[in-house]
């Protein structure tokens, strides 16, 4: 899903990002990066499945203005993730 930046406003863009950061931080710690490193399937697993998630985001609906979803890259990355 996509919003438009002017939809929201100056803090709550701010918040976001913050929220957002926290999440990613906390992911980026939980991560197991020595096996990840070690096992080169699953190297392999995440760097096709950002390729096709790069390829899907150009692929999107727009409800309405400013609002817009990717089904298909949210479908496909549910599908490999798991």
């Amino acid at each position: 899903m996509s919003l438009h930046s002017t939809l929201l406003t100056f803090h709550q863009l701010w918040l976001g990002i913050a929220i957002y950061s926290g999440f990613l931080i906390v992911a980026i710690i939980a991560m197991p990066w020595r096996l990840w490193l070690q096992n080169n399937t699953w190297q392999q697993v995440t760097f096709a499945s950002s390729v096709a998630l790069l390829v899907l985001w150009l692929i999107h609906k727009d409800i309405m203005p400013g609002l817009s979803f990717h089904f298909l890259g949210m479908v496909a990355y549910t599908l490999v993730v798991g």
